[in-house]
């Protein structure tokens, strides 16, 4: 439990409301390449508000090879990268 709340009172950590309607909207279109929701809303956080994100999911890093998930980067965030815990260390 410390960790969460380490993660929720640090003010360096940017929090992004679930209910902001750019990462709703880039969700749903995720939901027709992903099966589970949190993970469209996790990966529409990080295409609506950063150029990156860290995971080790492999249903979200398999996106990278899908042609719909390339063409929905071109238009919302043609810099987004999908990128493993290994790449960056």
């Amino acid at each position: 439990m410390k960790g969460v709340k380490a993660i929720v009172y640090d003010d360096r950590i940017a929090k992004i409301p679930l209910h902001d309607s750019s990462v709703l909207l880039t969700a749903l279109k995720l939901r027709n390449l992903l099966n589970d929701f949190i993970n469209c809303l996790i990966l529409s956080s990080a295409i609506n508000q950063s150029d990156a994100i860290v995971t080790e999911d492999r249903d979200i890093q398999s996106l990278e090879e899908r042609r719909e998930f390339q063409e929905l980067l071109k238009t919302m965030n043609p810099k987004f990268k999908i990128l493993t815990l290994a790449e960056i260390l």
